[in-house]
């Protein structure tokens, strides 16, 4: 996380609401239900309603926060002799 965003304060929250992870519960053992979006004081009143969006530069912060984190978890993996699933 402070290696894209650095200064950043990292801290627990509650992600209220449903998300995608639900549907990974029985496919893994840890299933994180945290996105790095940065929300302005705006911005929750618009969370799945009319004009729901963010900015292109966060969505650019996103696609390299999660490739990050996969390529991280991938070589953590394979250091730790789990072979890629083909």
């Amino acid at each position: 996380m402070r290696e894209l965003f650095p200064g950043t304060v990292v801290a627990p929250g509650l992600m209220i609401g449903a998300t995608d992870s639900r549907h990974l519960l029985g496919l893994a053992d840890q299933v994180y239900r945290f996105s790095p979006v940065r929300a302005r004081a705006e911005d929750p009143p618009r969370f799945h309603g009319i004009n729901e969006r963010i900015s292109t530069s966060n969505l650019a912060e996103l696609v390299a926060f999660y490739h990050r984190l996969l390529v991280a978890d991938a070589q953590a993996g394979l250091q730790a002799g789990v072979q890629p699933v083909r």
